[in-house]
């Protein structure tokens, strides 16, 4: 069985984290919008991405989920007053001012100076207004942002319809951008991705279970069986209740590639062995199969996993050990600490109360030998150990948790947010602790990931008690029976 680890590029500013770390990884996973929005961004990263001396390959995600949420569709926008019935008019394709609701304007909470004359307004998603159009017929096009898709939707010409446009759409979206002369040499050289996936919708009832069912059933007669790949996007409560209908559905197919996503889902949380369970029987079952299953956000659970039966998992620099089925919000992004040993990120003073109270880490060699001995981590000790003496964990404080200038909130109070530089350490610590995990896992027998978590258990003590016994006895319970 393949074994993965794919880089996701979550955002624009991501691309640096891509172009640094892109040889250590299988390939890299994008979100189809982003060839809409940034196409000029796109151009120098593929080209290099398809190289001869790169040749990593990729995946496009066709984020067809988003058109059947009506808050991945809509989002709030500042707009001057007096544009705001105009704006959303043109933006949800409205053709009578009447049809707006007042709800979706609204007053700014605190405005600053420059937004005295302006509101919020529940717009259109631009976004993704490019992508709908690749997708869907003009009359879907024009209802969804009021309207977003439904069950009833799905009839047999819509579906196919809808899956030849995905499919076309993956494999062109890159090649679509290299019309001008100026990367015609390039052109030859651009490969279509590893995987194209199917269209996929978020199971949150027994109706949309059925809808992609049906998606599956048409895919997997339109690609080839060694280039198809499914995305079973699902709430775990009901991925528990039809679990074996899911595993029989999907032993059936001739696609082999299978991306899970468990929206909210986190490894770390407490009372989810029930979950952890199902993942782990699903998982397990369909690789005796044949069927090779990529976790789209995992965490550390499912890297060891990939010693009972998992084939992949996918991170990104921001976010990416879980990740809710809403779009996420933007903001400053703030820097948090991956801890390996507890395989969770906490704010960087929590991070260091955490080592305070267990006691660990409390000079240099310490904290290599017992938290984290990653290029970026022992970069920062060398440079405290210049500046002042090594002190362990006490650089974290300043290495990581660094502020930038002062910025003005929009109550008027001037805040600190951690500088950018700060911010980068934190994701470049990240995404290399998570590759020296699956590193360590694809090397070790599974006697030696019990024995490593039942470490970490005595380690981490009560910050891990929640969740580690059970990653452990789900493990070992799967290593006993020899599956």
């Amino acid at each position: 069985m393949n074994n993965y680890f794919f880089l996701r590029m979550g955002s624009n500013a991501e691309k640096k984290y891509v172009a640094k770390m892109r040889k250590s990884f299988s390939g890299i996973i994008i979100r189809a919008n982003f060839f809409e929005s940034s196409p000029g961004m796109l151009s120098s990263l593929f080209i290099e991405l398809c190289s001869p001396t790169v040749n990593k390959g990729y995946i496009i995600d066709p984020i067809t989920y988003v058109f059947s949420k009506q808050d991945s569709l809509r989002k709030w926008q500042k707009v001057k007053k007096d544009k705001a019935y105009k704006t959303l008019m043109e933006q949800l394709n409205i053709d009578d001012i009447k049809k707006i609701e007042r709800s979706w304007i609204r007053d700014i909470k605190n405005p600053t100076p420059k937004e005295k004359d302006k509101v919020e307004i529940w717009g259109g998603n631009k976004n993704y207004t490019k992508l709908c159009s690749k997708y869907f017929p003009d009359k879907i096009c024009k209802t969804l942002p009021i309207t977003p898709l439904s069950t009833n939707d799905f009839n047999d010409n819509f579906v196919l319809h809808l899956i030849e446009n995905v499919i076309n759409y993956q494999k062109s979206a890159i090649s679509s951008k290299y019309s001008s002369e100026k990367y015609a040499e390039f052109k030859s050289e651009l490969s279509e991705p590893m995987f194209i996936l199917a269209p996929y919708f978020n199971i949150d009832t027994v109706e949309w279970l059925k809808v992609n069912f049906t998606i599956w059933d048409v895919f997997q007669n339109k690609i080839d069986d060694n280039k198809s790949a499914i995305v079973l996007n699902i709430q775990t409560d009901i991925f528990i209740e039809h679990l074996n209908e899911i595993i029989d559905k999907i032993k059936a197919l001739g696609t082999s590639k299978v991306f899970l996503w468990f929206p909210g889902f986190k490894e770390t949380g407490i009372a989810q062995k029930s979950v952890l369970d199902a993942y782990a029987r699903f998982t397990n079952e369909l690789s005796l199969v044949g069927k090779e299953i990529v976790n789209l956000y995992a965490g550390g659970f499912s890297t060891f996993m990939l010693k009972f039966g998992l084939a992949g998992v996918v991170n990104g620099p921001g976010y990416g050990l879980d990740r809710e089925i809403e779009p996420v919000v933007g903001g400053t992004p703030t820097a948090k600490y991956y801890i390996p040993f507890m395989h969770d990120r906490e704010g960087i003073l929590e991070t260091f109360m955490t080592l305070e109270t267990l006691n660990i880490g409390n000079d240099d060699e310490g904290f290599k030998k017992d938290v984290c001995d990653c290029a970026i981590c022992k970069k920062g000790l060398e440079l405290q150990k210049v500046a002042e003496s090594g002190q362990g964990k006490a650089f974290l404080l300043k290495y990581y948790g660094g502020k930038g200038s002062p910025r003005m909130g929009k109550d008027g109070t001037l805040r600190s947010y951690p500088s950018s530089v700060c911010i980068e350490r934190s994701f470049f610590h990240f995404m290399l602790s998570r590759l020296k995990e699956y590193k360590w896992v694809l090397s070790a027998d599974r006697n030696q990931i019990v024995k490593r978590i039942d470490e970490e258990i005595d380690k981490g003590k009560q910050f891990v008690v929640g969740y580690l016994p059970d990653w452990r006895n789900v493990l070992d319970s799967l290593n006993k029976k020899g599956n």
